[in-house]
């Protein structure tokens, strides 16, 4: 009968420690960054999009820890350039929260500066996915 009683009182306690609830503190953020042009009026074809925080050069699909309860905002600069002997430059930002999954998009427009087609625009959109990956 005691030995009965020891074996319900260990399953018990296992049962009870294994229902416990972790307390998560951070988040695993993953960023993903999505460049597209959606119009071009002879402003250029050969592109380059970078991407900066806080004056650190980042790429898409890197990795973010940022607190569960009290998130703060990133900034992310970009920089769209039109690889020529005078390149044309247009910039932007995004803000990003890190509270689960979002996306949200920007608009960055770049003027060409020079010869026959001086004043003509390119337009690019930014799309910037955050998916919460793993809680810590």
């Amino acid at each position: 009968m005691k030995k009965a009683f020891v074996i319900l009182c260990v399953i018990a306690t296992l049962i009870i420690v294994s229902g416990c609830s972790k307390e998560y503190t951070y988040g695993v953020y993953e960023i993903e960054l999505s460049p597209e042009l959606i119009s071009n009026d002879h402003v250029g074809n050969d592109w380059k999009v970078s991407y900066s925080c806080n004056g650190t050069k980042i790429n898409g699909g890197e990795h973010w820890l940022a607190l569960l309860d009290n998130p703060q905002p990133v900034v992310i600069d970009i920089t769209v350039k039109e690889n020529d002997k005078i390149p044309d430059i247009g910039t932007g930002s995004l803000t990003v929260t890190f509270n689960g999954e979002s996306e949200i998009k920007t608009e960055i427009s770049v003027t060409e500066d020079g010869g026959s087609h001086q004043g003509n625009k390119a337009r690019w959109e930014v799309t910037c996915k955050v998916n919460l990956i793993e809680m810590k």
